[in-house]
């Protein structure tokens, strides 16, 4: 059998192989991709850290090893032998897949949630213009291996630049 006219076979058969190689691209996803990062990248925050403000004032902060897609803190202010605050904190992904800083202020439920909305390989920095304050609450591991914690609220916002320098303990 001898084909004539074989270019409207090879047109249909292109379409066909590139509408097949398209169905498995991003194009095609219906859900948003997975970040491409992982929570392990926070790693450096691990263990524990303390600080004081040099009045008798004294905060600590621990955190978890990152497994199982979970990480937990705990954080505490001390004055003289009274806790004058304490926080349970969690970072985890969120219903969406993203990385998500949830705090607990004095164990309050439901957590607020801060998404991470940008990181290096030694900080992150965490947001939600949703709440009042903070908006952002970024870790900085320091060049001397110190953490710098900071809290802020939105540009422009009477709320002051907050920051506590701790120690690995």
């Amino acid at each position: 059998m001898k084909i004539r006219n074989i270019q409207p076979i090879i047109s249909i058969l292109a379409c066909l192989i590139l509408l097949t190689g398209c169905s498995s691209t991003t194009f095609w996803q219906s859900t948003p991709a997975k970040p491409d990062y992982a929570l392990s990248s926070l790693s450096w925050l691990e263990g524990s850290w303390v600080g004081s403000n040099g009045r008798g004032v004294i905060m600590e902060e621990h955190w978890t090893t990152p497994r199982a897609g979970t990480m937990f803190g705990i954080n505490r202010t001390i004055s003289g032998d009274h806790t004058t605050y304490y926080e349970f904190l969690q970072i985890a992904m969120d219903d969406q897949g993203r990385i998500t800083y949830f705090a607990s202020p004095a164990g309050r439920d439901p957590a607020t949630p801060f998404t991470l909305i940008d990181f290096s390989a030694r900080w992150a920095t965490f947001g939600n213009d949703q709440h009042d304050f903070p908006n952002r609450i970024t870790y900085e591991l320091q060049p001397d291996n110190s953490l710098m914690i900071s809290i802020a609220g939105k540009e422009g916002s009477e709320q002051p630049l907050r920051r506590w320098h701790l120690e690995p303990q």
